[in-house]
Parts: structure tokens; sequence; C-alpha cells
């Protein structure tokens, strides 16, 4: 006669999402990084610019904000060296600002840097000299490496990420909870140290 009701469950909050805590990237994502690496490599940056920009747009989608910043920064830097100056400039501003906003100095300084080189090797110095004025100048050269967020000093990394192929640099890497390894930016795999 009387039906028992069933308790109501409250929604469970979305987890934190932290580079070691991620799940990991599906195949077909990683494969399109590689591909993007691949293309910059061989020097078709249009097509590297391409695939950036849409997994850009899908980490955006999926909440990484920070990725996905990276990653447009990624693309501008190609964008750069195929010589669409104006269109690496207008994605590269904004980007950056995620990145600092997320507490991602060293990210930010390092692909800031590498625009800017860019901008130099497609012959547009005066873009770089304001883009130095604009940003690089005014990011700390080193993130703080005092408090739990300080890297190794000891471990040397490998120059680029197993899984995708992006570079692994030390201040730009998200460092383990154990500071015994480092997670790639661009995909989040685990890099071990090098020779470890």
């Amino acid at each position: 006669m009387f039906r028992r009701r069933r308790p109501r469950r409250r929604p469970v909050p979305p987890p934190v999402r932290r580079a070691w805590l991620a799940r990991p990237l599906p195949p077909r994502v990683l494969q399109r990084l590689r591909r993007a690496e691949a293309h910059m490599q061989a020097g078709r940056y249009a097509e590297a610019a391409a695939l950036w920009l849409d997994l850009a747009q899908a980490a955006r989608r999926g909440g990484w904000t920070a990725r996905a910043a990276g990653l447009t920064l990624r693309a501008a830097q190609a964008l750069a060296l195929a010589g669409r100056v104006e269109d690496a400039q207008a994605l590269a501003g904004p980007a950056l600002d995620t990145l600092v906003q997320h507490g991602r100095l060293g990210w930010a300084r390092g692909l800031a840097q590498r625009l800017e080189d860019a901008l130099r090797q497609a012959g547009a110095a005066a873009q770089a000299e304001a883009w130095h004025a604009t940003w690089v100048a005014r990011l700390p050269a080193r993130p703080p490496t005092a408090g739990p967020a300080a890297q190794p000093a000891v471990l040397t990394l490998p120059t680029h990420c197993p899984a995708c192929g992006a570079p692994v640099r030390h201040d730009e890497v998200e460092w383990a909870p154990d500071r015994q390894a480092a997670y790639c930016a661009y995909c989040g795999v685990r890099v071990a140290p090098a020779g470890g």
C-alpha cells in the first residue's frame, strides 16, 4: 500500500583536476599531439597550428583551461613561424593571461619566450620587441622555488615527452607529490627522470 521512497542522492562535486590525478588521455588524443609535434619538426607549421587549436578547443570543453591555454600558445608559436604574426599575437595574449591566473608562471614564461623567438625567426623583429616588452619582461624569470611546489634540482628529465613528443622543461612541468617525476604539461603523462 505504501511505497518506500528512495533517499535523494546529493550530486557529487567534480574532482579537482590536477595533472597527477588526471585520467590518461585517450590514445587518439595522444596521436594527435604526436602528429602536431611531427608537423612542427618537419616545418609544416600551419598544420601543426590547426591540430593544436583543435586540441585546445577540446581541452577547454573538458574543463582543462590551463592545458588549453598551453596548447593555444603552441599554436600561436606555429602560426608565427608560418608567417601569420597577427593571428599568433591575437591568440597568445589571452592564453598567457589564463596560465598566469592558474599560477603556471614557469610554463607561461617558457611559452612566451618561445613565441618571441618564433616571431624573430619569422622576421618580425618589431613585433618580437613589443611582445618582449608586453609579456616576457613582465613574467618572473623563475617560478618561486620555496615551499611544497619546489622542483627537485637533481633530477634530469628527458627533453621530450615519451607519450606525446612535446618538449619537457623543468620550469614548465607539474611536479609529482613525491618529487621523483614530473607530468607533461600537454598530455599529463608521468615523465620519469632520464636514466631512471
